[in-house]
């Protein structure tokens, strides 16, 4: 399985939408008529989107990257909402933003959904288990286990198809790794 990162709702489709109304091809490729641009992300998820410590500010590449593509387009005012992973989906439905960038892998579940950019970084999943644990190397080995995992993601999928396993789901991925280092948790 391949992790991607990307844009849900190519921003293109974003100001496509602002301008509705105006079927002209000479309207290609101007600003925004819309002055903001809201953008949700799950801010737990470092060194892409996370809070900066001093500011609280929701930091890191993804936000980087939204700023400069909403500049480019002609938005006068970029505005990050942080929420659950899990509600990216529903909010832009809702129409409560615009467009969401975070770490979210390419599904067909997904595509039915909403639109995606091509990928622009791509990881693999992987589980992280405690430095004295010595058992657990391969996802085969967390058979029966008890694994923590950050609820609607495709890690969370996976983890629920491993045989005998428990799943335990939490809204970020950093309280996942809380569970993990707690002990309530072996992967």
């Amino acid at each position: 399985m391949k992790k991607v990162m990307v844009l849900l709702c190519a921003l293109m489709m974003v100001i496509g939408a602002a301008g509705c109304g105006s079927t002209s091809t000479k309207d290609a490729g101007k600003p925004a008529e819309k002055k903001e641009l809201i953008v949700g992300t799950e801010p737990s998820f470092a060194p892409f989107e996370f809070p900066d410590k001093q500011s609280g500010e929701i930091t890191g590449f993804d936000m980087d990257l939204i700023k400069a593509m909403g500049k480019r387009a002609g938005f006068e005012k970029v505005t990050v909402k942080g929420m659950g992973f899990d509600a990216l989906i529903p909010a832009l439905d809702a129409g409560n933003i615009d467009v969401a960038i975070a770490g979210m892998s390419i599904t067909d579940a997904r595509k039915q959904k909403v639109n995606f950019t091509n990928p622009y970084y791509e990881s693999g999943l992987m589980a992280i288990v405690k430095k004295e644990n010595t058992t657990i190397k391969s996802l085969d080995d967390l058979k029966g286990k008890t694994i923590a995992v950050q609820l609607g993601t495709t890690g969370a999928e996976a983890a629920g198809k491993i045989e005998g396993a428990t799943v335990k789901t939490f809204d970020t991925s950093d309280t996942a790794c809380l569970e993990l280092k707690n002990g309530g948790a072996d992967a």
